[in-house]
């Protein structure tokens, strides 16, 4: 049976593989690359479009994500930064600097989104030790 979710759950699969599709052609040297990367954002702004028209309809399909970026856009941004601050040290394999802005991010995150990042963030950093 159809419904609304599913049809988010299959927008936000979408999502997942144009981003991933969007990487790929970043990182390889194609004609036209510029006007095929400003396609695919397009595309990806088109689907966030529908998504949050779902979001009217129903406002308990929206992810925490989104729900914690609307509540408060400074702590957002703020805990984004540390998020990626945290991902950059972990792919140069500074694992120190990495655990201690996941935990930083941990702390800073009661619930949601973030701390799910902060958890996972974690894992991986203390089981490549």
């Amino acid at each position: 049976m159809s419904s609304l979710e599913q049809l988010d759950l299959i927008l936000g699969d979408s999502l997942e593989c144009l981003v991933k599709a969007t990487n790929e052609a970043k990182s390889i040297e194609i004609d036209g690359k510029n006007k095929i990367l400003m396609k695919f954002g397009r595309i990806i702004a088109e689907i966030w479009e529908i998504r949050n028209h779902l979001y009217k309809l129903d406002h308990s399909l929206k992810p925490d994500l989104v729900r914690e970026s609307e509540q408060d856009r400074e702590r957002y941004k703020e805990l984004t930064l540390i998020q990626n601050r945290a991902y950059e040290s972990e792919q140069k394999g500074d694992k120190e600097s990495a655990s201690n802005l996941y935990n930083d991010l941990l702390k800073r995150s009661q619930y949601g989104y973030f701390r799910r990042i902060a958890e996972a963030g974690l894992y991986r950093v203390r089981a490549t030790k």
